[in-house]
């Protein structure tokens, strides 16, 4: 049997597509982890939080991670939508503004997300590549995977060129 699919009208759902750096086409096609959290944020026209979803986007064995977030009992109207991961800047979703329903699954536009932020202040700055330079100098970092940008298993000279592309005093959204 074939499972019968229920629109929920009190469930607001928004299918998410990111890119990340150095995964899929541009590099590693096989990254060790197939899934990634993921945080949206949605914000109503005056830019104040109305909810904040939670979930795991799939990797599509190709080049973006995918998934449906669901955001639970949302009004129909126009949000800006900002979805954060591991170790990225909070990005925008664009064009900015996005028009939410619950009668049916909303597809979001895709979002490049800047990796980098590895001290998790939405800046990437001096701190992160302190925190970085040590991962490679050295191998002297906690969590070698959050510096393993292209996901391959090692923190190497890939992964310090992908986090120097984006090395500037950036601040996420």
């Amino acid at each position: 049997p074939t499972p019968a699919i229920n629109i929920n009208l009190t469930d607001t759902q928004i299918n998410v597509s990111i890119k990340l750096p150095g995964i899929g086409e541009s590099g590693n096609n096989s990254p060790g982890h197939l899934t990634r959290p993921v945080i949206i944020g949605v914000f109503d026209s005056e830019n104040k939080k109305v909810v904040t979803g939670n979930g795991f986007l799939k990797y599509d064995g190709n080049n973006l991670f995918e998934g449906i977030i669901h955001l639970g009992q949302l009004a129909n109207a126009i949000y800006t939508i900002k979805v954060q991961s591991t170790d990225t800047l909070t990005s925008l979703i664009f064009p900015q503004f996005q028009n939410l329903t619950s009668e049916n699954t909303n597809v979001l536009p895709l979002a490049l997300l800047t990796v980098g932020d590895f001290n998790n202040d939405n800046v990437i700055d001096i701190k992160d590549y302190n925190l970085a330079l040590a991962c490679f100098q050295n191998n002297a970092c906690i969590g070698k995977t959050s510096v393993d940008i292209n996901d391959d298993g090692k923190a190497d000279v890939i992964d310090y060129n992908l986090f120097l592309s984006n090395f500037r005093q950036y601040q996420g959204d």
